[in-house]
């Protein structure tokens, strides 16, 4: 059987949506009065939502349309049908009805101690409800995004094989669908014109500067209809040209206009990236001879650009980005220093700081937080002086002083408790760093009534359903495991989990740190088979989240392969240590604490192994 729409290859076409949207709806009608399954793919829930709105109105009153959504506890796609039509009179008696079904992009693709994921048990039935469909007499359109329509693929193969269509669709190759739309607020696709691009830019970028640089660019940069600027080897004439342009533009302009390019050329993310570093290189190449605030500006804002990197985990090489990273916000100090520009100073001090805490460099983390600090006192901004007194305090925590660590918390609540502040996030994150570090210090009785304050405010302030909630939660929970109360433990990190799990994405890092603590609660229960299913979940979390070369992931690799050396499968164990190991030295050097943890780790295991196998 062939599809009716290939995977789509080329970004050239910016009408392959409507073209799509199009055969969709001669499928359809073609279908009317017999099963047809037809899968529509689309990443975004939005878009996806205003195709539906718009297929539906154009189908009406010949065919009736109808939605249903599936139940994640029973995920079948023949129950949802069958239900609906237990429930309509009009479909029991008539055949002129489409079906449109979504909620698959909410099913867990984890696992979570359970023998079968959501999408596992989705794709089950998947795989053998061919025959029961038959006594549906629909077109159904079954919604899916691309994560979804892999795994269907290679999990219910024969489900696919019976599809009449798969119809893709991609919010970078989107202009006519969008147009259907109400929103005046948007930046709309470019349409092609000749060897023109016409460009509609919204009200709220304000300013005809925008529109004029945007006018600029494509009179001087644009010669063809060329997608040239979507590589990776843009070329050097369009680069200055955007570079002499922006000579006139504020920093505010820049950073607006940028994100419209990427935008309106569909960069993808790394490409998009590497333009914005292009960009700001040659500005600050073109700027080098004028030591000004603009220069500053530039600094900083590149700077900015390999921080969000580092924070995405998207470097493949960590710490060199971190390196570059902290270079431009050395120039952007130093230049400040120079100027006199105070204000601003110690936002790039705690900037700088943070970057060298991230490599174990504690003493040059400190001394810029402390100098970050005075400023803030002098200006008399407490809000922000919490922060850095937090700060420091953490390093202390981190280095083991704990009583400095202390002292410094009680400081900062104490601005608060004194009414200089008014932020009871910032105090209840405050009140539970406290805990943390008389849980560090063994005070046990002190932490379990901290983080009980601490949790209480959050409740007051949030409700009982909120992420700051679920930290306190998980902290409580760590704290129970350590004196060996599992079943309080047990119960405080499945609170937790829980409130995670209906708030964020099942890719977010606090759930990974929340079935990680249940992993090693499970561990230390001796419960291996739950203890290894909740690692192997929060590894696949990190990886999916952060790339395969982030220190999050070094440290889940670590914890299995922990597992798999404490039942002696050593052979399983020692590759995970070793890429452990290898991410911790490219992401955090040789010298860091963490990449010392595990070289110890490994080396453990070599003399296990040295050992056994001397054994007779």
């Amino acid at each position: 059987m062939t599809d009716l729409v290939d995977l789509p290859n080329s970004e050239n076409s910016t009408d392959l949506n409507e073209d799509n949207y199009d055969d969709l709806i001669v499928s359809i009608e073609a279908s009317v009065g017999k099963l047809s399954l037809l899968i529509a793919v689309c990443d975004d829930v939005n878009f996806r939502n205003q195709i539906i709105d718009r297929y539906e109105t154009e189908l009406q009153p010949e065919t009736r349309p109808y939605r249903v959504t599936l139940d994640r506890k029973e995920p079948s796609l023949r129950a949802a049908i069958a239900q609906l039509i237990q429930s309509d009179d009009y479909l029991q008696k008539n055949s002129k009805a489409i079906i449109t079904v979504t909620g698959t992009e909410e099913l867990y693709f984890l696992r979570l101690g359970e023998e079968r994921s959501e999408q596992e048990i989705f794709f089950g039935y998947l795989q053998w409800t061919r025959e029961a469909l038959r006594e549906f007499h629909y077109p159904i359109v079954l919604w899916v995004n691309n994560q979804i329509l892999n795994s269907l693929i290679k999990q219910a193969p024969d489900f696919w094989s019976w599809r009449k269509g798969v119809f893709y669709y991609s919010i970078k190759n989107f202009s006519k669908l969008y147009q259907h739309g109400s929103g005046d607020n948007v930046i709309m696709g470019d349409k092609l014109m000749g060897n023109k691009i016409e460009i509609q830019i919204t009200n709220n970028l304000q300013g005809a500067n925008i529109a004029n640089f945007a006018n600029d660019i494509i009179d001087n940069a644009r010669h063809s209809t060329s997608n040239s600027i979507q590589t990776n080897t843009t070329k050097v004439s369009e680069i200055n040209t955007f570079v002499n342009i922006f000579k006139k533009a504020s920093l505010k302009e820049i950073s607006q206009y940028l994100d419209l390019q990427i935008s309106t050329f569909k960069m993808p993310d790394d490409e998009g990236e590497a333009f914005r570093i292009k960009i700001f290189k040659g500005l600050i190449d073109e700027e080098l001879d004028n030591k000004s605030s603009r220069l500053v500006g530039l600094y900083e804002g590149l700077a900015e650009i390999y921080v969000k990197r580092l924070a995405s985990g998207k470097p493949q090489i960590y710490k060199t980005e971190q390196d570059i990273a902290i270079q431009y916000l050395q120039n952007a100090i130093t230049l400040r220093r120079e100027l006199d520009l105070r204000n601003g100073l110690d936002n790039s001090l705690a900037k700088l700081g943070s970057l060298y805490e991230s490599q174990g460099e504690f003493e040059q983390a400190k001394q810029l937080y402390s100098e970050a600090l005075d400023i803030l006192q002098a200006q008399g901004n407490y809000s922000d002086a919490i922060i850095r007194l937090n700060n420091l305090a953490g390093i202390e925590h981190s280095q083991g002083h704990y009583e400095a660590a202390v002292k410094l918390y009680n400081q900062s609540l104490a601005i608060y408790e004194d009414g200089k502040d008014t932020d009871i996030t910032t105090y209840a994150s405050t009140m539970n760093f406290l805990a943390g570090t008389y849980h560090a210090q063994g005070k046990y009785v002190e932490a379990e009534q901290t983080y009980k304050k601490a949790l209480k405010i959050r409740i007051k302030a949030f409700g009982g359903s909120h992420a700051d909630v679920a930290v306190s939660l998980n902290n409580l929970g760590l704290l129970y495991s350590e004196q060996g109360k599992f079943i309080e433990a047990e119960s405080y990190y499945q609170q937790a989990l829980g409130i995670q799990l209906k708030l964020l994405s099942d890719t977010n890092p606090d759930i990974a740190t929340s079935v990680n603590n249940l992993a090693l609660l499970y561990y230390s229960q001796d419960r291996l088979t739950e203890a290894e299913a909740y690692l192997v979940d929060a590894l696949k979390i990190r990886q999916k989240l952060l790339g395969d070369n982030h220190p999050d992931v070094a440290g889940s690799l670590n914890n299995l392969a922990g597992l798999y050396k404490a039942q002696g499968r050593f052979a399983e164990a020692e590759p995970l240590y070793e890429d452990a190991l290898a991410i911790a030295i490219t992401t955090l050097g040789d010298d860091h604490p963490i990449t010392q943890k595990f070289r110890e780790n490994i080396n453990k295991l070599s003399e296990q192994l040295s050992l056994s196998k001397k054994s007779p």
